[in-house]
């Protein structure tokens, strides 16, 4: 959560250092063409890099889940049928 937060604060931070740029430069055509293109190529990066690490962190998240869910139905079985001679 934390690296999330400060991708985001980073992200923010580049796009108004080029507002700020932007407004005092007043931009020179393909120059100013040229950064828009590479910031927005940054962000594109930036925005795929945190989907992947957020669908890592809900894929553990689920296992965790799952993994407790079954623990759950195992130690009812075992506690009902006082092991597994159940069908005996």
């Amino acid at each position: 959560m934390e690296e999330e937060r400060m991708g985001r604060e980073t992200v923010l931070r580049i796009r108004i250092e080029w507002a700020l740029g932007e407004a005092i430069s007043g931009g020179g055509g393909g120059e100013r063409e040229r950064r828009e293109n590479g910031f927005a190529q940054d962000f594109r990066t930036a925005g795929a890099k945190i989907r992947r690490k957020m669908w890592l962190q809900n894929m553990k998240m689920k296992l965790i889940v799952v993994g407790i869910v079954i623990a759950l139905i195992l130690l009812i079985i075992l506690s009902v049928c006082r092991g597994f001679n159940c069908g005996k």
